[in-house]
């Protein structure tokens, strides 16, 4: 749960143009209680469960160097015609997903 912390607290160091980022937590497990849980955590996130019939749509999409995204624990940015920009690893700094959202949103003319 670092990890949607973090997240949150890049969102809001967004300032004024925070409305323009949105959250997306996928989940893999069948737990019916944890998406509220999540969702309750972290008001403002969407939670996603990811079922058999769409792992393999989100594999399609969002697989890079062979790993699976939905167990993979990694970040991605997505813009908002659902094209995947960059994608970081748990452990990576908050401070240059920052960067990178900043010059992301400054040069974006959609969303």
């Amino acid at each position: 749960m670092e990890v949607l912390h973090r997240i949150r607290q890049i969102r809001l160091a967004q300032g004024e143009e925070t409305p323009r980022v949105q959250r997306l937590f996928v989940l893999a497990s069948p737990d019916a209680m944890l998406p509220s849980a999540v969702s309750e955590a972290y008001p403002g996130l969407d939670v996603a469960v990811v079922t058999d019939a769409t792992h393999g749509e989100l594999l399609d999409l969002f697989v890079v160097d062979g790993v699976d995204p939905v167990s993979s624990d990694r970040v991605y940015m997505i813009d908002p015609l659902g094209n995947l920009m960059m994608y970081y690893e748990p452990t990576d700094e908050p401070n240059g997903i920052l960067r990178d959202l900043r010059k992301l949103l400054k040069w974006s003319q959609i969303g």
